[in-house]
């Protein structure tokens, strides 16, 4: 099952009985713009076949595997996972803004926002993350979870670019 929408919109889910390319993104055909998703292969496949459309990957995904890691790994995921708890408040700050002022606080103050922020403590990540590569197991959990962020670190850094 496959679920998509927009910002402050409906969702829609879409149920497929195969996990191939196109059953997955059939239904994005002609879209263009951001697209938010996993790091599943058939999403990458499409960004790279479609030039208009643009992969946000989703930072929980990515988080979620140094806090599967933490247990064998507390101290580098911690530092990890404080990072990224630092994107997560800039975000809660933007929503909160644009709650607080709509009118005022749009895409383009969002994304300075964001920009003035978060590009700093993204880059951290980014260095850390190649840190931790080099000096742990290519099979451990911290090494997955390496190598699943460092191979969609540009779906990752989407969101930098976007209000």
């Amino acid at each position: 099952m496959c679920g998509f929408s927009r910002p402050e919109g409906n969702v829609c889910f879409v149920w497929r009985t195969s996990r191939g390319h196109d059953p997955v993104t059939g239904h994005f055909e002609g879209f263009s713009g951001v697209l938010q998703s996993d790091a599943y292969q058939s999403y990458l496949k499409y960004e790279e076949d479609n030039k208009n459309v643009e992969l946000a990957a989703c930072w929980a995904h990515a988080r979620r595997k140094f806090f599967e890691a933490k247990g064998n790994h507390p101290r580098e995921c911690g530092i990890y996972l404080k990072l990224v708890a630092k994107l997560y408040k800039v975000e809660t700050e933007i929503r909160e803004l644009r709650q607080a002022g709509p009118d005022r606080f749009g895409d383009k103050e969002a994304l300075e926002y964001r920009q003035k922020r978060s590009t700093l403590v993204h880059g951290q990540i980014h260095r850390l993350l190649k840190f931790l590569r080099l000096h742990c197991l290519p099979r451990s959990q911290l090494g997955s979870a390496c190598d699943y962020s460092l191979k969609i670190w540009k779906q990752l850094s989407t969101y930098l670019e976007h209000g």
